[in-house]
């Protein structure tokens, strides 16, 4: 039987030709905690895209019935992903839920803060 631990996030970079690119990830204890997290990042990489793309993120990150669609999505057990594309890169931001066994539950609980990797 597996056990939700939380709720997995991550940034990707994804250009033709090439692998993914991990920028950010996270592991929140909640669904707000994740839908804040991707929240946050977005508008951390808006700032550093053209105009349109920019625009387009501003947007999405203004409406408050796609934040709580993304909670909601979570807290079903679905994944949730945002993506936009500028000139060859396109940007991804996805939060999912993440389960464990019982067995693997003693090591990751050891960790007393979320996980953030930079």
């Amino acid at each position: 039987m597996l056990t939700k631990i939380g709720y997995w996030c991550e940034n990707l970079a994804l250009a033709p030709d090439e692998d993914p690119f991990l920028l950010d990830a996270y592991l929140g204890p909640t669904p707000r905690s994740a839908v804040r997290w991707v929240w946050e990042r977005a508008h951390r990489v808006a700032s550093q895209l053209a105009p349109a793309p920019a625009a387009e993120v501003v947007s999405w990150l203004a409406a408050d019935a796609e934040h709580r669609r993304a909670v909601q999505v979570l807290e079903y057990g679905s994944v949730y992903l945002y993506g936009v594309p500028d000139d060859e890169v396109h940007y991804l931001f996805s939060a999912r839920p993440v389960h464990a066994a019982p067995a693997q539950l003693d090591a990751l609980m050891s960790a007393t803060r979320p996980l953030r990797i930079t």
